[in-house]
């Protein structure tokens, strides 16, 4: 089975935080897709999980069917968020592109209407809005989002990525 989308999470630190995104991400995800973890030099609880990577791989790949393949790319020392996504992105598989942020917490069906949005709007890649408040954990509702894609797109809540502009 090849990934319909490949999704990048960019993890620094706050293991409970990832934890959650990368629970919601498996349970919610209903496409076929592939994961990319960045850890943007982590120094705490979580630099021991990634530690045990295999072990974490193999509870995570059999808890969702559709997951193709999980990948961890870890930089000892943080680099920022666009060169953790750049590397997240220069592995990608799927035919789309999803960059989720490791405070986000997926909502139930949330890849199938993203896609069904970026079908619509001719987009390879989307990511949520990126915001500056910190330890605040996000909810990506596409039930919510989606219903206006145009407007969402307006007000900066989502950003798309589009191959074809490059």
């Amino acid at each position: 089975m090849d990934p319909v989308v490949s999704i990048t999470t960019v993890t620094c630190n706050k293991a409970g935080l990832a934890k959650l995104c990368l629970g919601s991400i498996f349970e919610y995800t209903d496409v076929p897709f592939d994961l990319t973890i960045i850890d943007n030099g982590s120094i705490d609880e979580l630099k021991n999980i990634y530690d045990q990577f295999n072990t974490f791989k193999k509870e995570l790949m059999e808890s969702n069917p559709l997951c193709c393949d999980i990948q961890l790319i870890r930089f000892p020392e943080n680099r920022y968020i666009c060169a953790a996504t750049n590397a997240g992105f220069a592995n990608r598989r799927g035919q789309f592109f999803c960059f989720i942020p490791s405070d986000t917490i997926m909502s139930e069906k949330y890849m199938s209407k993203l896609l069904a949005g970026m079908t619509q709007y001719q987009l390879d890649g989307i990511s949520p809005r990126w915001f500056e408040e910190r330890h605040r954990i996000d909810i990506m509702d596409p039930y919510a989002s989606v219903t206006n894609w145009g407007e969402e797109f307006k007000q900066g809540n989502v950003f798309g990525y589009n191959k074809r502009d490059d």
